[in-house]
């Protein structure tokens, strides 16, 4: 489970990185006023936000079925502390992902 949670966590990051582009276009064709842009990036934003949906999805699930195993792991467990309880051997693999989420995603840049 500890790989599904990793695998989908690289993947939400890739996904997200792919927006923050997205918005960026966004902010400059809304300045411009350039309608036929906003329409093609927003079509462009759609399938992400689906992706999003379903891999959130899956890392729920993922922590649900950790938490079964590990009592330490509850709703409220920061992902840093999830981090902690991670096998040695994924840790190096989770933490910059980890970082990135507590960091970059919920500052808004």
């Amino acid at each position: 489970m500890w790989q599904e949670l990793a695998a989908t966590l690289n993947e939400l990051n890739k996904i997200y990185q792919q927006m923050l582009e997205l918005g960026k276009r966004k902010r400059t064709v809304l300045v411009t006023l350039d309608m036929k842009a906003l329409e093609a990036i927003i079509k462009e934003e759609e399938p992400l936000v689906r992706r999003i949906n379903a891999l959130e999805q899956d890392r729920q699930k993922a922590l649900i079925h950790l938490a079964v195993e590990n009592r330490n792991i509850t709703k409220d467990t920061q992902m840093a502390e999830v981090l902690n309880l991670a096998p040695s051997e994924l840790q190096p693999v989770l933490r910059p992902v980890v970082s990135v989420f507590d960091g970059e995603y919920r500052s808004g840049q």
